[in-house]
């Protein structure tokens, strides 16, 4: 083999290396994140799969019954919003604890149907429904935490996604986290989840007004917003 087939071949395998890490490789990582509490992935195209683990109380619901009543719910849901913007993946129950896997088309089908605070896009429309970024903030690099500072840096990137929610899952996004509000913590480069303490001491309930508009309304979400401790962040860049 000639040297300059060979340097061209070194060459093409350095670049799919470097195209590797910068797409395939990197969405294989944040893939191999499987669940071990209850948490909600969302994917670049905008769609959610939610992963609910918990304990059942039977002496409130069977098994059957909770099924049953998961079934009606998704079934008044998708035919008054569309086929297919909710579905049930798994179910799973075994020795008193519960496993159902969920997909969501849209992050404003997770919200309605859970009925909770809970916002997926850019900072900017973020801010133009009304959240106010009411919180101390971690700078995030290579995976690990950082400073604290106030508002005023994360909000300067206006080129950057958030996740607006609750402190009810962990969290994964499709973009690497650069910044996460002090009530969360990080548990890799793609994943947050909630500070337990600072839930405890923090957590604020969902507002129905907050439940009730469109992403990137500013009139729906300002209640909520307003309540800014109870809310996590997540900053995050493709």
């Amino acid at each position: 083999m000639s040297k300059g087939r060979k340097r061209f071949l070194s060459a093409l395998t350095a670049a799919g290396l470097a195209l590797c890490l910068m797409t395939g490789c990197e969405k294989r990582a944040r893939q191999d994140w499987t669940p071990d509490r209850t948490a909600v992935q969302i994917s670049q195209d905008g769609t959610l799969t939610e992963t609910i683990i918990d304990t059942l109380n039977q002496s409130y619901y069977s098994p059957d019954e909770l099924s049953s009543m998961i079934k009606s719910s998704i079934s008044d849901y998708t035919a008054e919003h569309g086929a297919g913007t909710v579905r049930e993946g798994s179910w799973q129950t075994e020795n008193g604890q519960v496993m159902l896997v969920l997909t969501y088309a849209s992050a404003k089908d997770y919200r309605d149907f859970n009925h909770i605070p809970f916002f997926n896009g850019s900072m900017l429309n973020a801010e133009m429904a009304g959240y106010e970024f009411n919180q101390s903030f971690l700078r995030v690099e290579d995976g690990k935490t950082g400073d604290t500072m106030d508002n005023k840096e994360p909000l300067s990137h206006k080129e950057y996604q958030v996740l607006v929610t609750d402190f009810s899952h962990a969290v994964q996004v499709p973009g690497k986290i650069t910044y996460i509000s002090s009530n969360a913590q990080l548990l890799d480069a793609y994943t947050a989840v909630p500070d337990s303490g600072a839930a405890s001491e923090t957590e604020a309930p969902a507002s129905q007004e907050a439940q009730s508009e469109a992403e990137g309304s500013a009139a729906g979400i300002a209640s909520a917003a307003s309540a800014g401790d109870g809310l996590l962040y997540i900053i995050y860049d493709f």
